[in-house]
């Protein structure tokens, strides 16, 4: 059997980086997941590798080809033979899922909720990592949802260039809006405070969806805290052809503090309070 350095291609003198170098481009061209691989040419090439890898692993390599108390074995095993493999290809290759590319890249991206509500269109520039950057134009659907990721195939990284690229997935981030919360993924709930005597003899008020659209409630006699009231199809937009969700106000009623004089007011001023 050849030696390490002739399984390597690669010479006596060639440095600890070079000698990577070569098993790394031998073992993705002869790894079992890829088309044209082989068990055994692959543990053949790690074996090689094992015993050559450093100054350490040479010299245990040439002691066991003079010592005849070890006898002649050239590849001698030191554990797990794909130990090393696991070290080179972590993070990069993902040989157990996806054994035929480079990495796949996932970036966070914030928008607000008037963004989810419109719908948004943008181009970023995106950082991979190891100084590989790749350009992108981001399309965000109307009524996405927090955590749903968009895809970009072939948009990852490109660490080794013998591998395809990566995917690149843009994972949705919705901020909190100061006066709307989403409710049911369509629905979206708003408040609407009113005072107590209000309440009590009813009222009207007015509204403003996410839209900007304005709408008239109306307050009925005897309305109870916490009561939600429903103006349909004013919510987030349907995705898929599913109708838009409903705007919910939920009403809030604030009791007011009056003084003795107070009480002696006419109810117009009272209700001001």
């Amino acid at each position: 059997m050849s030696d390490p350095w002739t399984i390597l291609g690669v010479d006596k003198n060639a440095t600890d980086s070079d000698i990577k170098t070569a098993y790394r481009k031998l073992a993705q061209k002869h790894h079992p997941d890829r088309d044209g691989g082989s068990d055994d040419r692959f543990k053949e090439v790690n074996d090689a590798y094992q015993n050559i890898k450093d100054q350490d692993a040479r010299q245990t390599w040439e002691a066991s080809q003079v010592d005849p108390r070890q006898g002649f074995n050239p590849f001698v095993n030191r554990g797990d033979p794909f130990g090393n493999l696991h070290e080179i290809f972590r993070g990069g290759f993902g040989f157990h899922q996806q054994p035929q590319r480079n990495r796949d890249v996932q970036i966070n991206y914030d928008i607000s909720l008037q963004e989810v509500y419109t719908g948004i269109k943008r181009q970023l520039n995106v950082n991979l990592g190891n100084n590989q950057t790749v350009q992108l134009n981001l399309n965000v659907p109307r009524g996405v949802e927090h955590g749903d990721k968009i895809r970009f195939a072939g948009m990852g990284a490109h660490d080794i260039s013998e591998l395809p690229k990566g995917d690149l997935y843009v994972i949705i981030r919705i901020l909190e809006h100061p006066r709307f919360k989403r409710f049911n993924r369509r629905d979206l709930i708003t408040k609407v405070t009113v005072n107590a005597l209000e309440a009590a003899i009813g009222c009207e008020e007015f509204v403003s969806g996410l839209s900007g659209q304005e709408f008239s409630i109306k307050i009925n006699k005897g309305t109870q805290p916490n009561t939600k009231l429903r103006i349909p199809e004013q919510g987030m937009p349907g995705r898929g052809g599913q109708r838009s969700g409903d705007l919910i106000i939920q009403v809030e009623i604030k009791v007011p503090i009056l003084s003795e004089e107070d009480l002696e007011l006419p109810l117009k001023d009272i209700l001001k309070k």
